[in-house]
């Protein structure tokens, strides 16, 4: 269950933990619903109590959020103990500089958490590139990575036959990659405020289609006014030049 507020959600973990410190079993809980992007502060999470609870795959956390926790390598660890065996947290947020050593420590994190996670946000983490092991969670639905330092998505993306949204929005993506074709689940596709050039000639295809943003990038092979005139109009073009017919746009 979610607790909404005006940065988004509060996962139940945090309102758990609150209650354990309520009750003196020690430790102090988070924030309840209070903006977490206003405060400046994260939420104090009493780790243990959390580890516990998630190896013994307590129904009510689903959600976890550890934006702007700075997550030490011991931390990041125990974490990845109990990934390993819980099979319920279905929502990870490691937004907001979550990890202290993002490269080093998500794709120790990732590898641990495929089991049942739909829904992954790593965005606003000054990373450079994301870990290959995003191929292996097989039941990932939304990827949030955008606000990073990327150049490049990794080719294992397009092992992700569930992907529904992809956002990579806000980064320094030169290309999309060849293997993005393979995710025919696609029903959202954020690439605004990047640096690419060109786009390929697969994205109409994608039977499920139905957003695709890429204003604000150096794009030379569609005109201006398509790019301008929106998703739909952009989708149609790319459609077009398909067939063998953009004469319509000229």
């Amino acid at each position: 269950s979610v607790v909404s507020g005006q940065s988004g959600f509060v996962p139940r973990s945090f309102l758990l933990l609150q209650e354990v410190a309520a009750d003196g079993r020690g430790g102090t809980g988070g924030r309840g619903n209070e903006g977490a992007e206003d405060a400046g502060q994260p939420s104090t999470l009493n780790l243990p109590v959390l580890v516990r609870r998630l190896l013994l795959n307590d129904p009510s956390i689903v959600e976890l959020d550890f934006s702007r926790q700075c997550l030490s390598q011991d931390s990041v660890v125990s974490l990845g103990a109990a990934f390993e065996i819980n099979k319920v947290v279905t929502r990870l947020v490691l937004s907001n500089h979550a990890l202290q050593s993002p490269g080093e420590h998500l794709a120790f994190l990732l590898q641990r958490s495929c089991h049942c996670v739909r829904y992954l946000d790593i965005s606003f983490s000054a990373m450079r590139s994301v870990p290959r092991e995003v191929g292996e969670m097989p039941h990932l639905e939304e990827l949030h990575i955008h606000h990073n330092h990327l150049a490049v998505l990794p080719k294992s993306i397009g092992m992700l036959a569930n992907l529904r949204v992809l956002d990579a929005s806000f980064n320094k993506l030169t290309a999309v990659p060849e293997q993005l074709h393979m995710c025919q689940a696609l029903e959202v596709v954020e690439l605004r405020n990047n640096k690419i050039a060109s786009l390929p000639s697969f994205l109409p295809s994608l039977k499920n289609i139905r957003t695709l943003c890429v204003a604000h990038n150096p794009v030379k092979d569609i005109p201006k006014e398509i790019l301008e005139r929106g998703n739909k109009d952009l989708l149609n073009y790319l459609r077009d030049v398909m067939a063998g017919s953009t004469s319509v746009y000229r």
